[in-house]
């Protein structure tokens, strides 16, 4: 239960930053930017908390759906071996075609939080 208190304040903490940055830069069409920028029918924006508790909401229920799809997923492969064999296949052939492109048009500049850098991520 430890890693998932942890986990939730990294979330909190994460959203809770974002809230002022993605307020201050206009035109930010995902769903974050969309709710950052919300009001209340006075015309109020939403408060952070309010933002913070929609965006956990939607990340465990995002969570809990992928999850869910996987494991279905996992399950008709395990009952149908002959898609197994499709799905081998089909990544094989994605992977020789994706090798056969220049890195160049296939990596892009990593945003990752932790490198907190532009360096390439293959």
């Amino acid at each position: 239960m430890a890693r998932g208190v942890k986990g939730r304040k990294r979330i909190i903490a994460y959203f809770s930053e974002q809230i002022p940055i993605r307020r201050a830069q206009a035109g930010g069409e995902d769903l974050f930017s969309h709710l950052c920028r919300a009001t209340h029918e006075d015309g109020a924006l939403l408060s952070t908390q309010d933002v913070v508790d929609h965006m956990s909401f939607l990340m465990m229920a995002a969570h809990d759906t992928l999850t869910s799809s996987l494991t279905s997923f996992v399950g008709e492969l395990a009952a149908h071996p002959e898609w197994q064999q499709k799905l081998r296949d089909e990544v094989v052939s994605s992977a020789s075609a994706l090798m056969r492109r220049p890195v160049s048009t296939i990596s892009k500049p990593c945003r990752c939080r932790r490198w907190r850098s532009r360096k390439r991520c293959g």
